[in-house]
């Protein structure tokens, strides 16, 4: 069946590119063992990072980090230039090390506008595993361990 189109209109060209859907996922934290840079002491360290790709600068993200007894909370405040010389594309990344952390840790993250992803990590002194997975509905973040 052909269709007729408005005058002054043409039909869609089904070769053009679709819009790509980034998703709702639009960070991702690796939670792991490591070696602090500068003490050379044993720690856990979170690494944020955004799923997007800057391509004419490459930012740093900006989150701050609060602890109590057995929670962590980094509040995400958004996208800061990183002061380079030379402007360089990659995504935007934020490390942070914590040290003496053992037993089970409620992670929370919380964006901009309230809105908040959490889960439950078990820390032991050989390996970082996540006990229970983010329920939120649409999480803005995707977790691992190495």
């Amino acid at each position: 069946m052909d269709q007729k189109w408005p005058q002054g209109r043409e039909r869609r060209n089904d070769s053009m590119m679709p819009r790509i859907d980034k998703g709702t996922i639009e960070y991702t934290l690796t939670v792991g063992k490591s070696i602090h840079r500068e003490t050379h002491r044993e720690c856990v360290r979170f690494c944020f990072e955004t799923t997007e790709f800057f391509t004419h600068f490459q930012y740093r993200l900006s989150i701050d980090v609060e602890q109590s007894e057995q929670e962590l909370r980094f509040n995400l405040l958004g996208l800061r230039t990183g002061g380079f010389t030379m402007p360089k594309a990659g995504k935007a990344e934020y490390e942070h090390d914590f040290f003496g952390l053992k037993g089970d840790y409620r992670v929370r993250v919380v964006k901009q506008g309230s809105t908040e992803n959490e889960f439950l990590l078990r820390i032991t002194p050989k390996t970082v595993r996540i006990v229970e997975e983010i329920r939120h509905p649409s999480p803005f973040i995707r977790i691992g361990t190495v």
